[in-house]
């Protein structure tokens, strides 16, 4: 606006008759309302031009801090996939102990119930059934014969049972195993990719800043020449 009303308070002065033109016959001679119209239409138009040079300038500026947001946002993000690949890794880990461990423990309760059947069918079962029921002195040593086998088919179905427990186990940690894997390979690919993201972000932004800081350049050696100061006051006064 200084710009503005120098000129204007000028044009006034011209019209006051405050200063005059000199003639080249030595006579003075008030300008014109023409003349007057010309030269706040000047004022106004030099003032419009710096108007439009500073918001190029604050533009320019928006431009520059929404590319470093940008650039930070996406570092952020690959810091985010880093660490979620990180606790994948750690539970893919431990589910392949899980399941290293659970496949060990049904093998050895496997072991044991063939163990078990095994023997079992060596001492003929049925057959020391008869021999004892035929060798029995009364009805009491008979039942008691037949006591012990019925507990001897017990504790098999119950090692049975407990093979299929423990195999069972097994079989749902190795799938726990299987997903959490799945899942590590997943967040791995998800952090590359963020990775790659955030160097894209981070040279967009340090090639925008180069072209920012050329065009500020040039808005502000404009901005000085309007003013009629150094660049390097036009420079300070938009810092």
């Amino acid at each position: 606006m200084r710009t503005f009303a120098i000129a204007t308070g000028l044009a006034l002065s011209l019209v006051a008759g405050i200063g005059g033109v000199a003639l080249a016959d030595g006579q003075r001679s008030t300008p014109t309302r023409g003349e007057v119209r010309e030269a706040r239409r000047a004022a106004a138009d030099q003032e419009l031009s710096v108007a439009s040079i500073r918001e190029q300038l604050a533009l320019a500026n928006d431009r520059l801090q929404q590319s470093a947001i940008r650039a930070a946002q996406a570092g952020e993000a690959w810091n985010g996939a880093r660490w979620e690949l990180e606790q994948a890794q750690t539970a893919s880990r431990e589910a392949a102990r899980q399941a290293r461990r659970t496949s060990a423990a049904s093998e050895r309760v496997r072991t044991a119930y063939a163990d078990t059947v095994s023997a079992s069918y060596e001492r003929a079962p049925q057959l020391e059934a008869i021999a004892a029921v035929t060798q029995a002195e009364g009805i009491d040593s008979v039942l008691e014969s037949l006591s012990t086998m019925a507990n001897a088919q017990v504790g098999l179905d119950q090692r049975y049972a407990a093979f299929e427990r423990a195999a069972a186990r097994a079989a749902a940690a190795r799938e726990r195993a299987a997903a959490t894997r799945e899942a590590a390979i997943a967040a791995e690919e998800q952090a590359a990719e963020a990775r790659d993201a955030a160097r894209r972000a981070e040279q967009d932004a340090a090639a925008q800043a180069q072209r920012i800081a050329a065009e500020k350049s040039e808005l502000i050696a404009e901005l000085a020449r309007l003013q009629h100061v150094s660049v390097r006051l036009a420079q300070r006064r938009q810092s």
